[in-house]
């Protein structure tokens, strides 16, 4: 069983890693995500008035394996896999690794009212332009499309990328033929950089200065 001296003894030794890295103290959001993830309690990361952002669960695949098209769709296809344990083991490696490294990652989004998952939607890692740069991701389930879900979601994310994570730059990867992103987009500001060509299909590259 933890203690609080389990965590605060796992806590210094995050402080000295972070000492080595140039870094004379922690964020108090980023000690509050640490707290949460290291006794098992839901990583908040903002909420609307209908919907909460938080790290993902294994017990999550559960509504994920739900969705009508989650084979199909980008976001969903990097944790929905051909087994069950195969995403599990996905999926807690992802945990494990990508939200303490990076404080950001693809969240899962809850109604409030209802606690029910209704999509998925955050930040990850593309490359354009030969560099790894970071992206937007969402994505919303048929049931609850055309209701204003993404767009809470994105209000939320981008909050959080400028505000927290003091990103100068945000890049979102769409399929060319996507109109319905392709206005989302544009109404947060997003202009189209490029097109490329990957398997699948064109996709359209947009980027929004978040310091604007």
């Amino acid at each position: 069983m933890k203690i609080k001296k389990d965590f605060e003894e796992y806590l210094d030794k995050i402080k000295k890693i972070a000492a080595e890295e140039g870094y004379d103290s922690l964020d108090e959001t980023y000690v509050a995500h640490l707290r949460a993830r290291f006794w098992g309690e839901d990583v908040i990361i903002g909420e609307s008035e209908r919907i909460l952002l938080r790290e993902m669960k294994i017990s999550d695949l559960e509504a994920f394996y739900e969705f009508s098209d989650a084979f199909s769709e980008p976001v969903l296809e990097m944790f929905v896999k051909e087994t069950k344990e195969e995403s599990e083991k996905h999926l807690q490696a992802y945990i494990e690794n990508m939200y303490p490294m990076y404080d950001y990652g693809i969240w899962t989004v809850e109604r409030k009212d209802a606690r029910e998952i209704i999509g998925l939607c955050g930040l990850g890692q593309a490359e354009v332009k030969g560099e790894y740069c970071t992206d937007l991701g969402y994505y919303i389930c048929p049931k609850w499309r055309n209701q204003g879900f993404a767009t809470e979601c994105i209000e939320i994310v981008l909050d959080y990328a400028k505000n927290y994570l003091d990103f100068p730059l945000i890049y979102a990867i769409i399929k060319e033929e996507n109109r319905i992103s392709k206005g989302i987009l544009r109404k947060f500001g997003f202009y189209r950089l490029k097109s490329c060509e990957r398997s699948g299909g064109n996709l359209s590259v947009y980027q929004k200065d978040l310091t604007e």
